[in-house]
């Protein structure tokens, strides 16, 4: 029986954005300081989390099941989402035998 070596992997938590202001949603994603930050967050069971993008302030909503950015200067509301993929892990480094 030929046994397939699987590769390892990792799940990575994504968090999105919808910015359309359309029916058809497209989703962002947040940069990796600001995704870390929602996520370390939501992980401590936060009601909401602040943080500054392009300029502006914003405050994440974490009470309901669907998390919603809030643009301070305007109250304007964006819906999220969070994502999980996963994506294989990076191989450890291999060591190499020098010949005497």
């Amino acid at each position: 029986k030929i046994r397939r070596q699987t590769q390892p992997t990792k799940q990575v938590v994504i968090w999105e954005c919808n910015t359309s202001d359309t029916t058809v949603k497209k989703w962002r994603a947040y940069p990796p300081e600001i995704n870390t930050k929602i996520e370390n967050a939501h992980i401590a069971k936060e009601e909401s989390v602040t943080f500054v993008m392009n300029g502006a302030d914003y405050t994440v909503d974490l009470t309901s099941s669907s998390p919603e950015q809030i643009r301070e200067a305007t109250n304007k509301r964006r819906e999220m989402r969070r994502n999980i993929k996963t994506t294989p892990q990076a191989k450890p480094p291999q060591e190499h035998l020098i010949g005497l």
